[in-house]
């Protein structure tokens, strides 16, 4: 888990090539994406590829739970 930049900018460095799911939850709880990751959720995800060597951007949507 990251905490976002004050311009609302993650920074994710270090992440191997492939397909991800990408969110953002709004909480001062802990979250445990082992145990609380359903169907809805990654239907509000945003699809993420990473390849190797480049930089990317995704909009990420903030999901409310």
């Amino acid at each position: 888990m990251w905490s976002c930049a004050p311009d609302g900018k993650f920074e994710i460095l270090s992440v191997r090539p492939g397909e991800y799911y990408a969110f953002a939850i709004a909480t001062d709880d802990y979250f445990d994406p082992n145990n609380n990751l359903d169907n809805e959720l990654l239907k509000q995800s945003t699809p993420v590829t990473v390849v190797d060597n480049e930089a990317i951007t995704a909009e990420i949507r903030l999901i409310e739970r």
